[in-house]
């Protein structure tokens, strides 16, 4: 491709008005489709689920993004800002598009003593249409009929994951480890997912558990149950491995509205119970307040990580 040799202009503005550039990139996508589509024809008809992998990604295609990154050092931290042009596009293509954005009320399922914490808003419904999207996709750069990823797996085991799944999803997910819930480890690694239709949805996982229980006891030997304990109001389903020195115990249950998951039952029920308890949470730690976190603005994503603790 031909180089353009002016000097280039990378867009700096996302920094504070006193901190000073230290390192700058950019890249056009648009500028690098002579030598994908190069690579494409190369490498024939098995190129075609690497070419909607980037256009997902905005990497190739009409909506091909133009991404630049600026660092530079203030007082006593770094900042780091990064801009992605044709974003909504991409995420329109995918059906995956919220119009929710993250919330004080959404971050409130999150202890204040948290060490890392991820929240984000997406259209979590729409995960079955975009896993049909990058299908279709590859379908027609190969030539071949459309294949219908859901149809296929609802004829060997009964169960569409758009329809019995993805459809009764909301449009909040989020992780996070914390002391509240085992010690700030990955012990204590906890998340949760907005569910719009717990009853249909509880059915679904039943069957789902049903099915991986006759399949473990034909092919672990009993050493792989999914098995169900009542705490309370709340039935915890829990991935155990009898006889085998596993340390996990992944838990998963439903409770007011929301799939939770963790790495232990303890932890399941710790963040149920902080969930429930309304008490000091994410938007009160004091880290997260110094870092703007209270300036939520229109975020669709927002990433904590307590620095000085992780080091």
């Amino acid at each position: 491709n031909r180089a353009d040799t002016a000097a280039p202009q990378i867009d700096t503005t996302g920094l504070p008005k006193e901190v000073k550039p230290a390192f700058a990139f950019g890249l056009d996508a648009q500028q690098l489709q002579p030598v994908i589509q190069m690579l494409m024809f190369q490498a024939g008809p098995e190129a075609a689920p690497v070419q909607a992998q980037l256009e997902a990604m905005g990497l190739y295609g009409p909506d091909a993004s133009t991404i630049t990154v600026v660092s530079g050092y203030g007082a006593d931290r770094a900042h780091m800002a990064m801009r992605y042009t044709n974003y909504r596009q991409i995420l329109e293509k995918t059906k995956m598009l919220s119009t929710k954005r993250v919330n004080a009320d959404v971050l409130k399922r999150v202890p204040a003593d948290a060490g890392w914490a991820q929240i984000t808003a997406a259209k979590l419904s729409g995960f079955g249409d975009m896993i049909a999207y990058w299908a279709k996709t590859a379908a027609e750069q190969e030539g071949r009929d459309d294949v219908d990823p859901m149809a296929m797996i609802e004829q060997q085991t009964g169960i569409n994951p758009q329809r019995h799944i993805f459809a009764h999803l909301g449009d909040y997910y989020g992780a996070y480890t914390s002391d509240t819930t085992g010690g700030g480890g990955f012990m204590s690694l906890a998340a949760f997912m907005e569910v719009t239709n717990p009853g249909e949805l509880a059915k679904t996982m039943a069957r789902i558990n049903g099915m991986v229980n006759q399949m473990a006891q034909q092919h672990a030997g009993g050493y792989v149950r999914i098995a169900e304990r009542k705490y309370e109001d709340l039935t915890v389903t829990t991935l155990t491995f009898p006889g085998i020195p596993v340390p996990l115990e992944v838990s998963w249950s439903l409770a007011d509205g929301w799939l939770y998951g963790a790495a232990s039952p303890q932890a399941l029920l710790a963040a149920v119970k902080h969930a429930r308890s309304g008490k000091d949470n994410l938007t009160s730690n004091p880290r997260f307040k110094e870092m703007g976190g209270a300036a939520l603005g229109d975020a669709i994503q927002v990433t904590f990580l307590d620095t000085p603790r992780l080091v």
